[in-house]
């Protein structure tokens, strides 16, 4: 009689130790799709909530969206001017001078005056799918000030984010023709972090030419975004990103030409109020303003 094969102690023990492998990782794999698969979501969700600040904003403020100081005051758009990341340096964040904001105004002193007059969660201004931000640590902030002698109790006692990592998201060009509540829904307010400053240096990136460059056949592909000096935002690994429109509306674009006609978001016309429709879509990163406020100019 031929005598059935049964499993050895080691077999048996093999088995066991693979059975708690998987029982340990699979949950772990599915935690981090499940994760991945909702960072758009959150996203998305994220620049709406910042979108209906934006709103209550205006409801106090005659209309118009955050801005630091008059509109006569430009500056340079899209310099960066902060921290890099991990920095707890006092710079613009705490205290910054009239002096400051009359020569260097930032996008983040705009859009923090939703975290000091509407309550806006600094939480909501990370994006999920941006791996080298980070949410402000108000911990930090306080031992920071109390070594120079200020006093920081809540968010509403800082002027502006503590560094580039702060932010995940870009504005409309506040200072050259600042939009307000009667802007057009085609136009857009914010989106995905321009990918023309590094975060964890708060330095312009050096790949980041004059303007972003494009097939000879004038075509916006996969792998065009996947090229740093395309133009596509590095917070969704440049695959696509998430853009805020006037009527607060958020859709999620494959290519920066979301504005008006095919207006690249990231970039000022380079040629003038008469810009071509090639230049709209092309047009220079930074050291400029919007040319009017069909130009969607979106900066950090």
């Amino acid at each position: 009689m031929k005598k059935e094969k049964t499993f050895t102690r080691t077999e048996l023990m093999v088995i066991v130790v693979l059975l708690l492998v998987a029982l340990v990782l699979i949950p772990q794999c599915t935690h981090h799709v499940k994760e991945t698969s909702f960072y758009p979501i959150r996203c998305m969700s994220n620049l709406y909530g910042i979108g209906r600040g934006i709103k209550m904003y205006q409801c106090e403020y005659q209309n118009l969206n955050p801005i630091v100081w008059p509109k006569e005051v430009q500056g340079q758009f899209g310099m960066g001017l902060y921290n890099r990341r991990g920095s707890t340096e006092i710079t613009r964040w705490a205290n910054p001078t009239f002096d400051d904001w009359t020569s260097q105004p930032t996008v983040g002193g705009c859009l923090y005056l939703l975290v000091r007059c509407e309550g806006v969660d600094p939480k909501m201004f990370v994006c999920p799918g941006a791996p080298d931000d980070e949410v402000m640590d108000i911990e930090a902030a306080r031992k920071v000030a109390g070594k120079n002698g200020w006093k920081i109790e809540g968010w509403d006692d800082l002027r502006d984010f503590q560094s580039m990592a702060n932010l995940s998201y870009s504005y409309n060009d506040p200072w050259a023709s600042p939009l307000d509540s009667s802007a057009s829904a085609r136009l857009v307010l914010l989106a995905d972090k321009s990918p023309a400053y590094d975060t964890q240096t708060g330095q312009r990136n050096e790949q980041a030419g004059d303007g972003p460059v494009r097939n000879q056949d004038g075509d916006w592909d996969d792998d065009d975004g996947r090229n740093p000096r395309h133009g596509n935002s590095r917070n969704h690994g440049t695959r696509w990103q998430n853009v805020l429109f006037g009527d607060l509306h958020v859709d999620d674009r494959s290519e920066p030409t979301a504005g008006f006609k095919g207006d690249n978001i990231y970039t000022y016309w380079a040629g003038g109020k008469s810009s071509s429709d090639e230049q709209k879509k092309t047009g220079r990163w930074d050291q400029g303003h919007a040319i009017h406020f069909v130009d969607s100019y979106l900066g950090n």
